[in-house]
């Protein structure tokens, strides 16, 4: 099989590493063949300039999309993926090599990302499982992880995104009280698409009217004073002048 070329260190192919004797466990046997440099014969270009290296036979066999891409995109053995970063598509090859993905690899940090790449290559399954790892993240953690995530899913998405993991978010940041008083992960344009899905929603909402003024206000504050370009014009009052005469 035809190798592309690529700077990884080599894997030792005949050493003995955690997983079982070959041949009795096809998981295990899948697995081993993402690290192993044999059988690259594809590079996919993610959009933090990383490469990742795969086989085509797998990945045309696993997706539609990677069948479709690889037959009629490919040039030079490579491919190029503007949507997708180089830690979710390391994830994407490791489900289509093993249907599974390990604990490890998928964190509150990164199952936003990894959602939108199970979009775009069309993985139902994977999109059950992330659903799924994303409730018992919420149910887990602090309120702060929903406000995270659903910042995180906006920036990924836009603010007219609508699936089902934005809807998950959008409830459960709902339910849960923002308090003012504290300093929390949610951006603005998260708390613009909170405020949005949540106006003539019937979703209920544990923040009274009031207090998301007065959140509201305190969340833009702080963004302006972390902003030093525009405390500077405000200081300067050029930024009135432009009001002004706009």
């Amino acid at each position: 099989m035809a190798t592309v070329g690529h700077g990884q260190s080599s894997i030792g192919h005949d050493r003995q590493d955690n997983f079982s004797p070959r041949g009795r466990s096809l998981e295990n046997d899948f697995r081993r063949l993402i690290d192993d440099e044999r059988f690259h014969d594809i590079a996919l270009k993610c959009s933090d300039g990383k490469i990742i290296y795969g086989c085509k036979a797998i990945l045309a066999t696993r997706s539609d999309v990677f069948n479709s891409s690889i037959f009629s995109e490919t040039v030079d053995n490579k491919l190029s993926f503007k949507n997708i970063n180089s830690t979710a598509m390391k994830i994407i090859l490791e489900f289509l090599y093993t249907s599974k993905v390990e604990k490890e690899n998928l964190t509150v940090d990164n199952v936003i990302e990894v959602y939108n790449a199970s979009i775009d290559f069309k993985l139902i399954d994977l999109l059950e499982y992330l659903i799924e790892f994303t409730k018992k993240s919420l149910t887990d953690g602090d309120a702060n992880v929903g406000k995270n995530l659903l910042s995180k899913c906006v920036e990924k998405f836009s603010l007219k995104v609508d699936n089902e993991i934005s809807k998950i978010l959008i409830e459960w940041v709902a339910k849960n009280k923002l308090e003012k008083t504290k300093i929390d992960s949610l951006s603005l344009e998260g708390l613009k698409y909170l405020l949005e899905k949540t106006l003539d929603a019937q979703t209920p909402f544990a923040t009274p009217e009031f207090d998301i003024w007065q959140y509201t206000l305190v969340k833009v504050t702080r963004n302006v004073t972390k902003n030093e370009t525009l405390v500077e014009k405000i200081l300067n009052g050029n930024l009135f002048h432009c009001v002004l005469h706009n």
